[in-house]
């Protein structure tokens, strides 16, 4: 009887223990869960764990360099998962109620859907934690899908006039692998700003993005560059399709852009410290400005600064980026002030495949009585790096005024500037009083201006070109410069020139190609030389030693051509109407005076008589005039050869010339 009732005892504890299990097995695990979060910094209101695998977790906090608080975070994972190191593999994630602030930013999300997610063990409570580890934890994160349908962004400084928010809508990501998001879209976005000159308003359209690195993306922000670290691709390509822009206060400013697309882009961290950290640090640098006294310019504060701006334009490559169709309008939309149309810009910062340069295609402006017009418009190869580094450099060294510091370091590289296809028709500013302003046309063929091969900042290698300025006269105007053409008989003139030049360190010899100015009915003037001894030392010696080579160079060739095209005739002609004479005689005289004052001049060798004999002809014949001058001595003549000898027809002697006219 003992052992029966003994058996009914046991197999009544047994029964008595299995019911109990689940109920002590579902504590445990809440127990467990409240210990992860609070070994992470986290505190939380209830959490309960079902036998099912679901768990939640109310009121989670968590309180440090910034704030976070998460109203409810529900997910279902294997119970053993939370026994064992494993991985815990969830059907599914939601946080509800996500409020972040960091200083004065905050984020907002009402929920947040996450499906098929694995997340490493330790690292589900500190997913949300903004701080250095960051990046290795994203490491550990994948998902089938992410999906929130509102984000709130805002940034609002405390006792400041100034804020700005953002709101974005259904944000879905697919396909999350060891922290990389294979493709992010965002339905749409708007915006807000206030501001002391008014407001601003706005939205983007749907934005996708593909092969976003949010572990590449976290460790530009939180890490340091590794030693020779190379930019890593942040995402293969992005698109939006389009924005809109209104600003209302003092004038009203509405801007609109079309179809936005992107390349592959790719970023490296800083390599002094973090940006987290170097915004933290310029925001330190400028209150403590604000508030210092007068005269404590922090010149460690401003070397921080532009060393950090340099080393993040050195920090970015990509493939370029296109965008089309953007419109500008001052005043309201419907009978705006100024209108302005861009059909595209496209460019590169540079590092990759395409070249770093800029391009904009079809500018149009109109406003009242005023049209303007501009093909294309593009830089390459220009940076502000070398800019940024000298004042780094000059900043840390105390000379935060640039005082003492050669100004050379400054200059950025500028690469080469191209405009083609202008156009401007505009009321003439100087019409006489009383008068209806006349109307100036002006269109230009092409500008470029090249400054390449810098050494210390000086370009050695210059084309500076402007083909085919062509401007309409106005019938009257108060300006001196038009009054003077129209005198001429010009009701419109078409205008090119030249300056090329480059230098060549093998023969320290600067080569100039072609300085040189025409106009169609007008003629054209064409010089072209070689300058000698000119050495690095020019470019990169200290300024007083590049001032003292500088005066060591010598001219070694020099040509002029000059191509009479109409201007000519228009000169002789003027002047014959203010002195009541025949423009042929003008002429006679212009050849006599010619070959008589200059051998008076030069003297009487035969370079001399060369010389008047052929400007004299070309007094009289109008054709065209050729000047070949070469120094006898193979250095070239300098500056204290002309010096030292005094009088022209000495120096003459040093040259051999060649001059012929037609």
């Amino acid at each position: 009887m003992n052992a029966v009732r003994k058996r009914l005892t046991v197999g009544a504890s047994l029964i008595a223990l299995a019911a109990a299990l689940p109920i002590a097995a579902t504590q445990w695990m809440a127990s467990t869960v409240s210990q992860e979060l609070a070994s992470k910094g986290w505190s939380a209101g209830a959490v309960s764990v079902s036998l099912a695998g679901t768990v939640e977790v109310d009121d989670l906090r968590y309180q440090g360099s910034y704030a976070m608080q998460i109203g409810k975070v529900t997910y279902r994972t294997a119970m053993g998962a939370w026994i064992s190191g494993a991985e815990a593999q969830s059907s599914g994630y939601s946080f509800t109620n996500v409020t972040g602030q960091m200083g004065p930013t905050k984020i907002e999300a009402a929920k947040i859907d996450v499906v098929g997610a694995s997340v490493g063990k330790d690292d589900i409570a500190r997913i949300f934690v903004l701080d250095a580890g960051l990046p290795e934890r994203l490491k550990s994160v994948s998902a089938k899908s992410v999906s929130v349908p509102e984000i709130r962004l805002s940034f609002e400084i405390p006792g400041a006039t100034e804020n700005f928010g953002y709101v974005f809508k259904n944000i879905t990501a697919d396909n999350i692998v060891s922290g990389k998001v294979g493709r992010w879209v965002t339905d749409s976005a708007s915006f807000t700003a206030k501001m002391k000159e008014g407001t601003q308003t706005g939205e983007i359209l749907k934005t996708v993005v593909n092969d976003f690195d949010m572990v590449q993306m976290a460790r530009v922000y939180f890490d340091t560059a590794k030693p020779g670290e190379k930019p890593a691709p942040l995402y293969s390509s992005y698109v939006f399709d389009g924005m809109r822009n209104r600003v209302a206060g003092a004038a009203a400013i509405e801007m609109e852009i079309g179809k936005v697309t992107a390349s592959e882009i790719r970023m490296r961290p800083l390599e002094k410290s973090s940006l987290a950290v170097t915004f933290v640090e310029m925001m330190k640098a400028a209150e403590a400005q604000k508030n210092a006294p007068a005269g404590n310019k922090m010149p460690e504060k401003a070397a921080e600064m532009f060393a950090m701006v340099s080393d993040l334009l050195g920090s970015i490559e990509d493939e370029g980026f296109v965008v089309d169709g953007m419109k500008f309008f001052v005043g309201e939309k419907a009978k705006p002030v100024v209108a302005v149309t861009i059909a595209k810009l496209d460019g590169s910062y540079g590092g990759g495949k395409k070249q770093g340069g800029f391009r904009l295609t079809g500018l149009d402006v109109k406003a009242p009585d005023v049209t303007a017009k501009l093909a294309s418009y593009s830089i390459e190869g220009f940076s502000y790096m070398p800019m940024f580094k000298g004042m780094a450099d000059a900043a840390r060294a105390g000379d935060i005024d640039f005082k003492r510091t050669d100004p050379r370091t400054f200059i950025p590289q500028l690469g080469t500037t191209i405009l083609t296809g202008l156009e401007i028709d505009a009321p003439d500013p100087k019409s006489p009083p009383g008068t209806k302003p006349g109307r100036i046309s002006v269109k230009l063929g092409k500008l470029m201006i090249s400054l390449t091969d810098q050494l210390k900042g000086i370009p050695t290698n210059i084309d500076f070109t402007i083909d085919k300025l062509a401007v309409k006269l106005p019938e009257n105007s108060a300006d001196n410069g038009i009054k003077q053409l129209k005198a001429l008989g010009y009701s419109d003139v078409d205008m090119s020139g030249r300056i090329a030049a480059k230098w060549n360190e093998a023969t320290k010899a600067v080569s100039i190609s072609e300085v040189s100015l025409g106009g169609v009915n007008m003629g054209k003037v064409r010089l072209t030389g070689d300058i000698g001894n000119i050495g690095r030392e020019v470019f990169e010696g200290d300024l007083s030693m590049a001032q003292v080579a500088l005066m060591g160079a010598t001219a070694k060739a020099l040509s002029l051509q000059v191509d009479n095209g109409g201007l000519g005739e228009k000169l002789l002609a003027m002047e014959a109407r203010k002195q009541g004479r025949k423009p042929e005689d003008l002429r006679k005289e212009l050849g006599q005076m010619a070959q008589l004052g200059i051998p008076a001049v030069l003297g009487p060798s035969d370079d001399a008589k060369a010389i008047a004999n052929a400007v004299a002809r070309f007094a009289t014949s109008l054709k065209s005039l050729t000047l070949n001058v070469k120094s006898k001595n193979a250095g070239g003549v300098g500056i204290p050869d002309i010096v030292t000898i005094g009088t022209p027809d000495k120096a003459l002697g040093l040259v051999s010339v060649q001059a012929t006219a037609n």
